[in-house]
């Protein structure tokens, strides 16, 4: 009967070893996915800045206009300024296209790390819970065939059976 005890108090004890190794898987996903909604947070915030220097811009572009408008008024000279409230609106619009298309790559890059980050935590993951499934199984078979013992045992002492 000892014996019998002694195997459940293994076997208890498998069981939890399993638990905690899961709650510590689940707790480097919970770690790792933390991580990306702190990324996203990031490009969240860095779209924002975005939008703002695009607001910023537009303020200024108002502003050049409203200036350019009072050089005509001086000056009459419409051709030579409608030609420099091009060129600026299109240098604007350059430099505009250049951050954004700068603070893009910047965030594709970083999306691609942490994604491939991600993708070897769960591969580390798996193969983790893939030892753990093993050993779960091998004592689940070794306390079924210690099951099996006991209850022989006992059948052989009940009916009085020597060997």
């Amino acid at each position: 009967m000892d014996n019998f005890m002694d195997m459940l108090t293994q076997r208890f004890n498998s069981k939890e070893a399993i638990r905690a190794n899961s709650e510590a898987d689940a707790k480097q996903l919970s770690q790792a996915q933390g991580k990306v909604a702190e990324y996203e947070e990031a490009v969240a915030e860095m779209r924002k800045l975005v939008f703002k220097c695009a607001e910023a811009n537009e303020a200024t572009l108002q502003a050049i206009q409203a200036g350019i408008e009072k050089i005509e008024a001086f000056d009459g000279a419409n051709n030579t300024v409608s030609d420099t409230i091009k060129e600026q609106e299109n240098y604007i619009h350059k430099e505009n296209i250049r951050v954004y298309r700068n603070v893009q790559a910047a965030v594709v890059d970083e999306l691609k790390l942490q994604t491939e980050n991600l993708t070897e935590q769960n591969k580390e993951l798996t193969g983790k819970i893939k030892g753990v499934k093993t050993l779960a199984i091998i004592s689940t078979v070794f306390g079924g065939v210690s099951m099996l013992a006991l209850i022989l045992d006992l059948v052989i002492r009940f009916l009085g059976i020597t060997f």
